[in-house]
């Protein structure tokens, strides 16, 4: 039996979306963020102390994504199906409008979010919500400025209270707003994400859940949707 049908047997998909969206992020793990992958993707940090596991399987990552994204999941039933895992050459070549994305949010709760940020700054409208997911790993880049990169790139990150705990660690990214530069989508290099949420450490470790406290005493709480205002866009 292929490692792919042993992960599908593992989660049981109820029908077919459930069972194509499995497909898609084992293809997106395989692709992007697998062993194979990763020797073109990062750096010598990878074979430090610290760096990212790169030694897990495709099958392993796989199950402890999909496992992570259910947890962060506002559905306790079913799978996120509405939510597909985009690399970040995709992000950067695709999304040429600022947009937030929060898998945590129903409808509803998304709803108030926008509104309430609405009244708080006249003139101004939320961000759109889009449902994509972002995973990879956190690294260092030029100045110290930190960088979510998979197989197919890179993007600058700007986070409240970063831990080193965070940085060459492989992460999925559950509530995060996408500044591009502009409208035309040239110049990537000035686009550029905001975590707004705590980046979820995949493939536990030791210190993985000393890192996981950190990241929640630091950031869980620390932007309200009144300050959330602030990073509205005109469009």
């Amino acid at each position: 039996m292929g490692s792919l049908q042993v992960f599908l047997d593992r989660f049981g998909p109820s029908n077919k979306a459930e069972s194509m969206w499995l497909k898609n992020i084992f293809t997106f793990i395989h692709q992007h963020l697998s062993p194979a992958a990763c020797g073109s993707a990062h750096s010598a940090a990878d074979q430090s102390p610290a760096g990212a596991s790169c030694d897990h399987s495709v099958y392993e990552l796989s199950v402890c994504v999909v496992e992570k994204i259910q947890e962060k999941s506002c559905l306790s039933t079913s799978l996120p199906v509405s939510y597909r895992p985009l690399s970040v050459s995709e992000l950067l070549s695709q999304q040429h409008l600022a947009c937030v994305s929060n898998l945590s949010w129903s409808t509803n709760q998304h709803r108030a979010w926008a509104r309430e940020a609405e009244l708080s700054l006249p003139g101004h409208r939320a961000l759109p919500r889009v449902n994509l997911l972002l995973i990879g790993w956190l690294r260092e880049g030029r100045g110290g400025e930190w960088r979510l990169m998979d197989s197919s790139g890179s993007v600058r990150c700007e986070l409240i209270c970063p831990s080193h705990l965070w940085m060459n660690r492989l992460v999925f990214l559950h509530h995060w707003n996408y500044i591009p530069h502009d409208a035309s989508g040239q110049n990537q290099d000035r686009a550029y994400l905001e975590l707004i949420g705590s980046p979820v450490l995949l493939c536990p470790r030791a210190e993985q859940g000393l890192a996981a406290g950190v990241g929640r005493a630091e950031l869980d709480g620390a932007v309200s949707v009144r300050e959330a205002a602030g990073l509205l866009r005109n469009r």
